[in-house]
Parts: C-alpha cells; sequence; structure tokens
C-alpha cells in the first residue's frame, strides 16, 4: 500500500489532514479521538448493509446508493477532496474507502471497530403510521436518539393506509444513520395487526425482562415515565419497548383495554403519560424516547 504525499496534500488541501490521514491508513483501527474526528467528519459516510469490510478488498457501492454519490454528494476518483469515503455496517466498524471508479472502492484502514453485542439495555419503538412527512421527522429523531428497532401495526383510529409510504422508511433510517455517525442501523417491520392483538401477543411470548410503556394523553391510570423507572427499577438487560397511537388518539375501546392489562402493581407493562398536554403523534415518540433513553442511561451507570 503506497501513496504519495503530494497528491494526498492535494486532495486534503492541508498538511495535517495528510498526516492524520496516514496514521489511520497505517494504523489497524484507532478510537475516534477528539482531533480525528474534527478531521474526518467533513467526509461521507455510506452504510454497506451486506458487505463485509477488510483491508485492500474492492467493494462497489450499492446500486440503489450510486446516484445518491455521484449527483448528490459528487464523489468519484480524481475529484480531490471528494474521491474518499467512510463506508460502515454494524459486523464490520467504519472503514476509510478510496474511489478506484465511479461504482467501485478499495478499503484501506479500518477508523472503528464493529458494534459489540452487550447487555445494556435496548429500546424499541411500537407505533401507528402517520403522515409521511411527520413519519420521516418521527424516524429521523429516533435513530439519533439510538432506538434499537422499530414497528408498526394499524390501530381504531389509523387515519389512513401508509402501508405503501413504508418502503422508504429504510432509506429514512439508513440516511439517519449515516448522519449520526451511528454503526447500525435499526431495522424496521411492518406488522398486519391492530394493536390490541398485537400487544395480546407481546404478552404470550415476551419474558419478564421485556417491558412495554404505553403513551397515553390525559391517562389518569398513567405514570411518568421516570415514575415508572423509579417503581419497577428494571433490570440493566432489560429490553424496553414505547407504544405510540396515532393522530387522533386511541379508540375508547383501545383505552379500556389498556386499563386490563396495565394494572398499577405490573412491572411489566405501564401506562404512561408525558404530561397534560395533548402532543402530536411524532413529538409524543420523539419526546418519550428521549426521556427513556436518559433514564435506562442512568439505571446503567448506578448497575456498574
Amino acid at each position: 500500500m503506497c501513496f504519495e504525499p503530494r497528491s494526498m496534500n492535494r486532495n486534503f488541501g492541508h498538511p495535517m489532514c495528510t498526516i492524520l490521514l496516514f496514521s489511520v491508513l497505517l494504523s489497524p483501527a484507532i478510537s475516534l479521538s477528539s482531533e480525528y474526528a474534527t478531521t474526518t467528519r467533513t467526509i461521507p459516510r455510506l452504510h454497506f448493509p451486506s458487505t463485509l469490510l477488510s483491508p485492500s478488498c474492492n467493494v462497489l457501492v450499492p446500486e440503489e446508493r450510486r446516484e445518491y454519490v455521484q449527483r448528490v454528494l459528487r464523489l468519484g476518483p480524481g475529484r480531490k477532496k471528494k474521491s474518499w469515503l467512510r463506508g460502515f455496517n454494524a459486523a464490520s466498524g467504519e472503514w476509510l474507502l478510496e474511489f478506484l471508479s465511479p461504482d467501485e472502492l478499495i478499503v484501506r484502514s479500518q477508523i472503528r471497530g464493529p458494534c459489540k453485542q452487550s447487555p445494556t439495555t435496548k429500546l424499541d419503538v411500537l407505533f401507528v403510521p402517520i403522515r409521511p412527512s411527520r413519519q420521516r421527522t418521527l424516524l429521523e429523531k429516533c435513530v439519533e436518539l439510538n432506538v434499537n428497532s422499530f414497528t408498526s401495526c394499524s390501530s381504531d383510529l389509523s387515519q389512513n393506509d401508509y402501508t405503501e409510504a413504508a418502503s422508504r422508511w429504510g432509506r429514512i433510517i439508513v440516511e439517519a444513520t449515516e448522519q449520526s455517525e451511528r454503526l447500525h442501523a435499526p431495522p424496521y417491520s411492518v406488522a398486519s395487526v391492530k394493536v390490541k392483538e398485537f400487544v395480546s401477543d407481546w404478552l404470550n411470548r415476551s419474558s419478564l425482562e421485556e417491558t412495554l410503556l404505553i403513551c397515553r394523553a390525559r391517562s389518569d391510570k398513567a405514570l411518568s415515565i421516570s415514575q415508572f423507572f423509579a417503581k419497577s427499577k428494571p433490570k440493566p438487560t432489560t429490553s424496553v419497548t414505547l407504544l405510540v397511537g396515532p393522530e387522533g388518539g386511541w379508540s375508547p375501546e383501545e383505552e379500556c383495554y389498556f386499563d386490563e392489562i396495565s394494572p398499577p402493581s405490573s412491572e411489566r407493562i405501564c401506562s404512561v403519560s408525558l404530561g397534560r398536554n395533548v402532543l402530536r403523534s411524532e413529538t409524543a415518540c420523539i419526546a418519550a424516547v428521549a426521556v427513556a433513553q436518559e433514564q435506562l442511561q442512568i439505571m446503567e451507570r448506578e448497575s456498574e
């Protein structure tokens, strides 16, 4: 592996960039120090979902992202500062790649190692689809807040069938993953059942280390999220799922069902509220995720 310093300097425009880039290329893996991150954050990231990245191997830009890479990012060989890319996925970690042709790259060196399977708590989101523009906001912000996975289902008051819009959710999630410097792109699934059927099935198959928090507006039986964590004190290995309703809220039948399955004494399923105001679905989801993640981090720190 040989590079000409002059060409490197011409590509990156500053001697310090050349020095730092050589340190990346010549080391098997480095941590994201503040100095390094400041230099490389301008290099675009691209998710390679099913490609195993390893030193000196040649990889192709995913077919569905080629137009984005060439026309939006304007990346390619011989384009000075735009001939490099950071490729990543959860299994391989993050790597520095150089363009050989408009569609082909060579892997140079590792920036971050792959995601490690850790016993820390996972936060999943179960939601009823909403309008596409608002759904995009919900997905983007929840990815940035480190949600583990997404699942959608229908409800009695679902205003429209947004099933067709689900085909675009994957791209929205991947783009948010690239922007937020995550390695793991959260998976999503579409359940063809109503929320009561889904929750009933969840109760039958879930373990004692799984918790369901149902977001409800103006419910006398709902706790705040922080009150729930203080009361139940879930284990560090607990998997938490947030259930968020549709535009227009839950139906009276669904509200009665939630009252039946979430008694105050339950530590596995609980109705939670974010205050007296009625929030839009995407606002409620984002706020609930942010509060829950804070509580989970506090719980993890206390268990160390």
